[in-house]
């Protein structure tokens, strides 16, 4: 099976390598070209950073039309933490700026909580939505790494994969439309479930 990673040059990818790598039976490939780019069974879109920033790397890089081609064509797309934001249509964080629009939904700032600081660092568990979808590690009783200030919100519930808590607040940490799938949270930072959870990505892609 063939994973190519995209890296925008504003995010650490070793870590989504790594995790990916350990797999069997998986070929992964990090391209920062989009000639470079090659039909795979799953693409994926890490981040770290602005929103404005990575969509102006998206529609430079030619990244943004490509990934809306592979989409259209079937092919599995990953977004993760900022990655996930930027499937969806826009973020508070930078007006002006357009997302893929591939999942509608935009981003928006986490609400004060008195008993949490922003940005929303640290462990959190995940409330599964969607049981037809065999991610089930996500309704496991075991938390997911997270860091962020802004949360996907999503115009059609029917997108919501799963849900998570900041405080007293609960968002949207995951997802899903067809072949389109986004976490807000690292599973590559999230030790032995966020293994288990790339393996059900892998399945899923490989369907």
């Amino acid at each position: 099976m063939r994973i190519q990673i995209l890296d925008l040059g504003i995010n650490n990818v070793k870590s989504v390598v790594a995790a990916f790598s350990g797999i069997p039976d998986v070929n992964v490939f990090v391209n920062e070209r989009r000639r470079d780019c090659k039909r795979s069974q799953l693409t994926v879109l890490p981040g770290v950073g602005k929103f404005g920033t990575a969509a102006q790397v998206l529609e430079e890089s030619g990244f943004g039309d490509y990934l809306n081609e592979i989409a259209a064509a079937g092919d599995c797309l990953l977004g993760i933490c900022l990655g996930m934001h930027l499937l969806g249509d826009g973020s508070a964080e930078s007006p002006g700026f357009s997302g893929l629009g591939l999942i509608p939904g935009e981003c928006l700032q986490l609400p004060t909580q008195l008993s949490e600081k922003l940005p929303n660092i640290g462990w959190a568990g995940t409330k599964n939505h969607k049981q037809e979808v065999e991610f089930n590690s996500l309704a496991a009783e075991k938390d997911f790494y997270f860091v962020h200030s802004y949360f996907f919100k999503e115009l059609n519930s029917k997108d919501v994969l799963c849900k998570s808590y900041y405080g007293e607040f609960e968002f949207t940490s995951g997802v899903l439309n067809e072949n389109v799938a986004g976490f807000q949270f690292h599973p590559e930072k999230s030790s032995k479930i966020g293994e288990k959870l790339f393996s059900e990505i892998v399945n899923w892609s490989n369907a």
